[in-house]
């Protein structure tokens, strides 16, 4: 197995590969630890090239033994040119990553293979999560295509649009009383009491490494050349960390002492009325106080052209901390309705 240990970023206590969701120590957060040294020799581009057409092509890489037959993999999901994007932004070159082409139309289809894997090492059967959407759908579609069960924990009066794959997959629903962080606090609990793969909660150092494939992904698909920057989400914490760390293993330990490419974006949207794309809906985006170099404004424009094609009409961009307006946009065409 490429991963020796689970540590924790705080202390630095080492811990078992085991399904554990936080240091015994101090509780702070746990992630692999993997002898690169040991693999150097062995981990080539010729190597990669000849793997799978997914994220299972950098398994070494990752914290779990690789599937013999993997079914439905993610991963590897094109990497296309935008040239007039990349125009309006006064870019000489700018891609976008259509992770819109995994499984379920997201991400969480990567972080959820890795810990399914991890699962069925430990003899799990059931898979779990607290979700609002795009984890449960994943969940449950994996859980199918493995014949596992799967249990999902969602906030009451969440839509019930965002639950209809999840529940054609088969999932066990569970509707929760409160919040997210209601439902997030109650699967903590229940990962004590019962013998489920709550992936993330007990399997979350596992989880979180499937999104390093983004990275690893978009370098091989560029001829193995990183980026000047890459633009992502906060979403939940996790993803942007990853990436990161897939670019210091990418530049071989040397990312701590150069300038990190990564640029960490948060959207709120709010919207006027029910419908996301009504005419006159405001959405409002957060740029969080993070160590960036250089000016940030032509990532977080076209993150806000990006929001714009989605029907909102005015967009606004404002410092976390202070609250100051850092950029403004309109749609620069009215939204389209569905009928």
């Amino acid at each position: 197995m490429p991963a020796t240990s689970l540590r924790c970023r705080n202390c630095s206590h080492e811990l078992g590969l085991d399904a554990v969701g936080a240091c015994d120590q101090c509780w702070g957060p746990l992630e692999p630890v993997y002898d690169l040294d040991e693999l150097r020799p062995r981990l080539t581009r010729e190597a990669i090239a000849a793997g799978p057409p997914s994220l299972w092509r950098y398994g070494p890489l990752l914290p779990v033994e690789t599937p013999t037959e993997p079914r439905l993999p993610p991963g590897f999901t094109p990497l296309v040119q935008a040239p007039r994007l990349a125009e309006a932004l006064g870019l000489r070159e700018l891609y976008l990553k259509l992770d819109t082409a995994n499984p379920t139309h997201s991400f969480k289809d990567r972080v959820v293979a890795v810990a399914c894997a991890k699962a069925q090492e430990l003899g799990l059967r059931t898979l779990a999560c607290s979700s609002t959407g795009n984890l449960a759908a994943a969940v449950a579609a994996r859980a199918a295509v493995e014949g596992l069960e799967a249990a999902v924990f969602c906030p009451a009066g969440l839509e019930r649009e965002k639950l209809l794959a999840t529940a054609a997959y088969g999932a066990t629903i569970y509707e929760v009383l409160g919040s997210y962080d209601d439902c997030s606090r109650l699967t903590v609990e229940l990962s004590f009491e019962l013998p489920w793969a709550f992936v993330n909660v007990g399997l979350r150092a596992y989880y979180a490494e499937g999104s390093k494939t983004l990275a690893f992904e978009v370098a091989e698909q560029l001829g193995w050349r990183l980026p000047d920057a890459v633009v992502c989400p906060v979403a939940s914490g996790a993803l942007s960390p990853r990436i990161a760390k897939s670019v210091e293993m990418l530049r071989d330990g040397r990312a701590r002492r150069e300038q990190s490419p990564i640029r960490h974006f948060l959207l709120l949207a709010r919207s006027s009325g029910r419908s996301r794309g009504r005419r006159g809906a405001r959405v409002r985006a957060v740029l969080p106080s993070v160590p960036r170099a250089g000016t940030p404004l032509r990532f977080a424009t076209l993150f806000l052209l990006l929001v714009a094609a989605f029907g909102a009409q005015k967009l606004e961009l404002r410092d976390a901390t202070t609250g100051r307006l850092e950029a403004s946009a309109r749609a620069p065409h009215p939204p389209v309705h569905p009928p």
